[in-house]
């Protein structure tokens, strides 16, 4: 097997870091790269493992679009999942996950959970833990009362387009990746694209990852932008969000995209196939401290403006959630 490449791509996400802090964005991107290889030297090898690191609200958001992906795959297959079980299943990954993270296992394996918190000795006490547990599990209850998961129950199985599968697609010469956590077409013949939320409900919706998603299922499934309904759906709050497309909208979105991988492409040495960046003190650094408190990479980052984290949290004993 070759050797991997680090392929210039685009994703929303990718975008936002590029905008909130150059720095970040190298790491993630470039600072990283080759840090998974037995001769990688320490820092880059810490630069790899730090890129694993998230916050508790991005964990608990991952478990719970696992736990709605799960159902979504066993009531395709014609089963009908248990609420109850559901949360039990969810509940023991959450804690097999905590134990590995709290005990620094994913410093000897980078596939297992790492959380900020733990990486960062952040002091949260255990009703805290526990609120994030609760949190989760009001999440995938209202993701169970979804009026579009009776929907989805009613159509054929040939009408499931995607649930949760990374895919791309060629904008403005580019590879653009999106993951849907749910597509499907509905009984009158339009595709509804489904993102679920577990924060606070936004009522302004991030136009450019839902238009993304109508871009993509426009050019797949051949179909056009006012047969797309993309929803953002906040599972906490049980409400959603419906944001129409229109061609308009679309081509706005593309001209912002273009405008994002230039800016991208201006951060490399020669050519986007080599990938080349700049080097690491090109990548300028975000001057808010508070931000880069927040950073996974604030132990590696020598520019940053935040102090670094000195006193371990003390370990609670007893089993969470």
């Amino acid at each position: 097997m070759g050797s991997l490449k680090n392929e210039f791509t685009w994703s929303n996400r990718r975008a936002n870091t590029f905008e909130e802090c150059r720095r970040r964005y190298w790491f993630e991107n470039y600072g990283h790269w080759g840090g998974w290889e037995d001769r990688a030297d320490p820092r880059t090898r810490q630069i790899y493992q730090l890129k694993k690191v998230k916050h508790r609200q991005m964990w608990i958001g991952e478990l719970v679009h696992d736990a709605a992906a799960g159902v979504l795959f066993a009531i395709r297959q014609g089963r009908e999942p248990r609420e109850d079980a559901t949360i039990a299943e969810m509940l023991d990954k959450m804690r097999v996950q905590f134990r590995q993270s709290k005990q620094g296992e994913y410093r000897r394996n980078a596939k297992l959970c790492a959380l900020y918190e733990h990486e960062y000795a952040v002091d949260v006490s255990d009703a805290e833990w526990q609120a994030m547990s609760d949190h989760a599990k009001k999440c995938v209850r209202n993701f169970f009362r979804c009026p579009f998961l009776d929907q989805m129950r009613q159509i054929p199985k040939t009408s499931w387009l995607e649930v949760e599968q990374l895919e791309s697609f060629d904008l403005v010469g580019t590879k653009v990746w999106v993951k849907m956590d749910a597509a499907y077409r509905s009984l009158n013949g339009r595709v509804t694209i489904l993102d679920w939320k577990t924060g606070k409900l936004d009522p302004d919706p991030d136009p450019i990852q839902l238009t993304c998603y109508a871009i993509y299922a426009m050019q797949k499934w051949n179909v056009a932008a006012d047969q797309v309904d993309t929803i953002e759906y906040n599972l906490a709050e049980n409400d959603y969000v419906f944001r129409p497309i229109s061609a308009a909208g679309i081509e706005e979105i593309r001209v912002r995209i273009a405008a994002s991988i230039e800016a991208m492409k201006r951060m490399l040495v020669g050519a986007p196939p080599d990938n080349v960046a700049l080097p690491e003190t090109a990548f300028a650094v975000v001057t808010d401290p508070q931000a880069c408190k927040r950073c996974v990479f604030l132990k590696v980052c020598a520019d940053s403006p935040a102090a670094r984290p000195a006193v371990p949290a003390k370990p609670r004993p007893g089993e969470l959630f």
